[in-house]
């Protein structure tokens, strides 16, 4: 517990969507009534990852196109109508950047520019292979909630960088594996 407790926070002070991982730790041991726990963890993890958190925001020098805070704070200026577009744009590129390009990159899967057809067969391996996956981990809350809070992260992220899937690129292989041996 405290060295996964550990390293969650770890997680979150090394790269900011890392904050994904302490979530999900704190969710996974609220879901499993673990409250002493999760307030002793929370505060630590409130204090260490929110004080870097809150830091990042106060930063003398911001630069939008290197700090979530920034880039969240420069969306959130705008009109709430704006705001609710730009988020349906955000999803929109999303699924074609992530899904279509950066996923299949990240896991070294080869994509013929102009050969559609192609890479939709692969993108349709890959879903299918991680759907299936994802359906036989659903009672493993940690990995399933990992992966919702990363992609809400990604999601909320307005710039779209196929670096982003790098650390997540292992996860995606793990869940594929397990889905390729449900399906077989």
């Amino acid at each position: 517990t405290v060295l996964g407790g550990g390293l969650a926070i770890l997680t979150g002070l090394t790269r900011t969507v890392g904050v994904s991982m302490v979530v999900a730790v704190g969710l996974v041991w609220l879901l499993r009534k673990r409250y002493r726990r999760v307030l002793v963890w929370g505060a630590l993890a409130a204090l260490l990852v929110g004080g870097w958190l809150l830091w990042t925001v106060v930063a003398p020098d911001q630069f939008a196109e290197r700090s979530y805070t920034a880039a969240a704070g420069r969306v959130l200026d705008r009109p709430r109508a704006t705001m609710v577009a730009q988020l349906i744009e955000r999803s929109r590129r999303m699924v074609s950047t992530y899904l279509l390009h950066s996923v299949p990159s990240a896991l070294h899967v080869p994509t013929i520019p102009g050969t559609a057809i192609d890479n939709l067969v692969s993108v349709s391996i890959i879903v299918t292979l991680l759907l299936a996956g994802l359906w036989a981990l659903r009672r493993r809350p940690l990995l399933l909630s990992y992966l919702l809070f990363y992609g809400a992260v990604l999601w909320a992220w307005p710039f779209k960088m196929t670096r982003f899937m790098v650390p997540l690129a292992p996860v995606l292989l793990l869940v594929m594996v397990v889905g390729l041996t449900a399906l077989t």
